[in-house]
């Protein structure tokens, strides 16, 4: 229905411009955002000589700098069966991540409990971090293992016994 503004009441017109004015502002701060959201694309090598277990699977996090000290945590988790990957290795992607400095934590949950198995505070099942080049100290700090997010960007983890 096209309305001829001349024989519209004054306060429809009023309210009628206002709406199109929150509509088409709504619009562009939409675009806007979905501009500034990036991908992150990942993929996972499992161990050398790795068996698959219908009950296996991999926990991706996101990690920013106040997430980083709490383990099985972040900002986003991924969870996929292992089975999803071709035998040595798994791909994930996280989407919608705003520009920042950011960490990925990943672990295989071998027994499907959601947690990284430890004996005396170390892992059990294979875990990895994106770690810097040349920066794999343990205990990891942060900046050894972040990133900055300004565009779609890919990181390759190990999973390591």
């Amino acid at each position: 229905m096209i309305f001829n503004m001349k024989t519209v009441d004054k306060k429809f017109q009023q309210a009628f411009k206002a709406y199109m004015l929150v509509l088409l502002m709504s619009m562009v701060s939409i675009s806007q955002a979905q501009e500034n959201e990036y991908d992150i694309s990942s993929i996972i090598y499992l161990p050398d000589n790795y068996q698959p277990s219908s009950k296996d699977e991999i926990h991706l996090f996101l990690l920013t700098e106040k997430t980083f000290k709490r383990p099985y945590t972040g900002i986003k988790e991924i969870k996929r069966a292992v089975t999803g990957g071709d035998g040595e290795k798994v791909h994930f992607v996280i989407r919608g991540v705003e520009e920042g400095v950011y960490a990925l934590r990943c672990y295989l949950d071998e027994n499907n409990n959601g947690e990284l198995d430890t004996f005396l505070m170390i892992p059990t099942e294979p875990w990895c971090l994106s770690w810097k080049e040349g920066q794999r100290k343990v205990p990891p700090r942060f900046k050894n293992i972040s990133f900055e997010v300004k565009k779609d960007i890919s990181k390759n983890l190990y999973l390591k016994d």
